[in-house]
Parts: structure tokens; C-alpha cells; sequence
């Protein structure tokens, strides 16, 4: 039987991008995709502006070319913005599917989010070229810091792949695609994606040419996680506030797929609803036990079988 996620949703995007490189035979350096909405600086008044949110980032502009050292560049534009939400739930749970359908992990649990970069796609290729990546093929969220004038990046994907030699890398320079400076890796992105309006080619895919958007060897790697950012009261029921599908005093992580047990990491969805059994401390992740469990949910029985499959160990 086919599976399918929603073409061009983000996931989507980039394990069709993934898949679209190795088929190609071009090993990937790193992947990933820019957070949902964009971050967009205003020049001459140091204003940033995130969907109805602003605020004032004082020399913001001194930090938008990365430099020579762009760790602390991307610590700075941070500071700067520290306001502003730089890590987002769907973010981790969009990158959560990627990583189990292509086996490309984070470097850590809540992602890098390297901050914010601007939208010239060669902070992308720096990123990784620069050190803010530990190792080859990891996984990673940005957030694209752009002028008004510029274009969008929100929801876009990317990979960053090894070339054969510098002549390509200089064929593909010539060609506007962003380079590493040895020309030794190149960028490929998708700089958008356009939400329900590809979904009908899902249906038809799956439907019709019984495609599958994920391959034979898709697995359970990692899950999404819930740490608390508060201490959280016995009782409290952890509910889902707003419009962005996030749970407030929980801080979502990705980390390895653990068995059942009572005190095993509980997915971070599958507390949603659900009341505490116990208080829990700021820091902890939560755990099975921590909650009390719902009476006949169907997301709880599928989890249940999809861990009988998991490898023992």
C-alpha cells in the first residue's frame, strides 16, 4: 500500500529533494528548511518584523554579512532577537518525519536554527562550510532574516551536496548556484512551497500510480519530544494554545527512538489533552508515566504497534 505526505508540504519538499540527490549520486553535506515565516529587517530603522510581531534589533545591521566568524555572527543576531520565537513545534515535527523517512539526524535536539540567516542562499552554503554544522549530513532549521525588498525563503527546503571537482563547481558558479568558496559543494533549494495547492498530486500519486512518497527502508529513528520549560503542577492539563500547534511550558526535542516502558519519553503529540499524574520539574522530558493515559485513543493504539515492530534493543 502506498504512503504518502502532502506534496508540497515542507517535508515533503525535502525528502523529494533527498531522494532526487542520491538518486543523482550526489552525497549530502547537509539538509533542511527555513522556519514557517520569514524574519524581515527594516534598514534604515532596525525594525524586525515576524507576522504581527516587531521589534527593535539595534545594530542588527553591523551583523548582516556573516564574516569571518560566523558562529558568533549567528550568536549576535540571536541576542538580537531573542524576542521573537527562532524555534517552532511544527519545525520539529515537520523535520521529525524528514529524519525517519531519510536517516539525515540533527546535530542536536532542538535544532541549530541558526539565526537568522539572511535570505542570500549563500549563508545556507556557510553554515555548513563555517562550522556551525558539527559533521557532514546533518539535519537543520534557519530562519530567513530578509529586507523588505527581498524575497522570500519561508517554508523553502534545501540540501547541500558534494560536487565531483572544482570544474563543476565552477560550471554550477557560472550558472548563479550558490558555491562553497573551494567549489567543492554546491546548494540546491526550493525557496517556497505553496501549502494545499500541490496536495492533489499526492491523491493522484498515491492513488493512481500507487507511488509512495517514502522508500522501503523509512524507519522510526527519532521522535518528537517534550521537555518542560516551567515547573508544571499535578493535575495540569498540557493543552494546545493558539494557532501554532504548540503546548505552553513544553519545548519540543528530537532524539532517538526509545522502546515501550513506563518511563520511557512520551511523543510529544500524545500528551496533548491529557492531565498530570505527578509534577513536573523544569528540564524534565516528559514520560509516559507523568500523564495519565486516555481511555481507547486510536493515536496511542497505532503507537503501540508501530513499537512492536521496533527493533529489540
Amino acid at each position: 500500500m502506498p504512503y504518502t505526505l502532502v506534496d508540497g508540504d515542507q517535508p515533503a519538499l525535502l525528502i523529494g529533494l533527498v531522494s532526487w540527490a542520491r538518486l543523482l549520486g550526489l552525497p549530502i553535506v547537509a539538509a533542511g528548511k527555513s522556519s514557517e515565516y520569514d524574519f524581515v529587517l527594516d534598514p534604515a530603522t532596525e525594525m524586525v518584523t515576524w507576522l504581527e510581531q516587531r521589534v527593535h534589533a539595534p545594530g542588527m545591521m553591523r551583523h548582516w554579512a556573516l564574516g569571518q566568524d560566523a558562529a558568533a555572527t549567528v550568536a549576535a543576531r540571536e541576542a538580537l532577537l531573542s524576542s521573537l520565537p527562532l524555534r517552532t513545534v511544527p519545525d520539529s515535527c515537520e523535520m521529525t518525519l524528514v529524519a525517519n523517512a531519510t536517516g539525515i539526524l540533527p546535530d542536536r535536539d532542538t535544532f541549530h536554527a541558526p539565526s537568522p540567516a539572511p535570505s542570500s542562499c549563500r549563508s545556507c552554503m556557510a553554515r555548513v562550510t563555517r562550522g556551525l554544522l558539527s559533521a557532514p549530513g546533518r539535519l537543520d532549521v534557519f530562519n530567513c532574516l530578509r529586507r523588505p525588498d527581498e524575497a522570500s525563503f519561508a517554508g523553502g527546503v534545501y540540501v547541500v551536496v558534494e560536487l565531483a571537482d572544482a570544474r563543476t563547481g565552477g560550471l554550477f558558479a557560472g550558472k548563479g548556484i550558490p558555491v562553497s568558496a573551494d567549489r567543492r559543494r554546491a546548494l540546491i533549494y526550493n525557496p517556497s512551497h505553496l501549502l494545499g495547492v500541490e496536495a492533489p498530486t499526492s491523491i493522484m500519486a498515491a492513488g493512481a500510480m500507487r507511488h509512495s512518497m517514502v522508500g522501503p527502508d523509512y524507519a522510526q529513528r527519532v521522535d518528537l519530544l517534550a521537555q518542560a520549560t516551567c515547573d508544571l503542577p499535578a493535575g495540569h492539563v498540557l493543552a494546545i494554545e493558539g494557532t501554532r500547534h504548540a503546548v505552553p511550558g513544553l519545548e519540543p526535542l528530537l532524539r532517538p527512538t526509545m522502546p515501550e516502558a513506563p518511563d520511557a519519553p512520551l511523543p510529544y503529540y500524545m500528551a496533548v489533552g491529557l492531565r498530570l499524574r505527578r509534577a513536573v520539574a523544569a528540564g524534565a522530558v516528559l514520560t509516559r508515566d507523568m500523564v495519565e493515559p486516555p481511555a481507547g485513543s486510536t493515536l496511542w493504539r497505532l503507537r503501540a504497534a508501530q513499537e512492536a515492530r521496533l527493533p529489540a534493543g
